[in-house]
């Protein structure tokens, strides 16, 4: 198994996801930080800041890794963001050079598979 990396990116002025994501995430095969150096993007914010760029998963392949984070959260991974900041989710094995994201605002969104 390999290690994927996701991460939230603050798209269109806010972040996507809430507590009940990341913890569902946290069931389907993630595995949350628990170091927080910084412990939240904004006072009204109750999801950690090092959740959003730093949880880790162990799957057999990029695929597996989008199909787990949008069963556990209901959400499509290739979700457009906007067109300044970008696709809202990344996911990313630096180990092995694997790298997906949602479709950038403009360009129609394709599944690699």
């Amino acid at each position: 198994m390999k290690t994927y990396i996701f991460s939230e990116n603050h798209s269109g002025g806010s972040f996507w996801l809430k507590r009940a994501d990341y913890e569902a995430l946290a069931r389907h095969g993630w595995t949350l930080p628990t170091n927080e150096d910084k412990p939240f993007y904004k006072a009204d914010d109750d999801v950690p800041y090092n959740w959003r760029h730093n949880i880790e998963g162990a799957f057999n392949t990029i695929r597996e890794a989008v199909e787990a984070f949008e069963k556990a959260t209901g959400r499509d991974f290739f979700e457009q963001g906007c067109s300044c900041r970008g696709a809202p989710f990344s996911i990313n094995s630096y180990e092995y050079g694997e790298y997906i994201s949602g479709d950038s605002v403009g360009r129609t969104v394709v599944r690699p598979w």
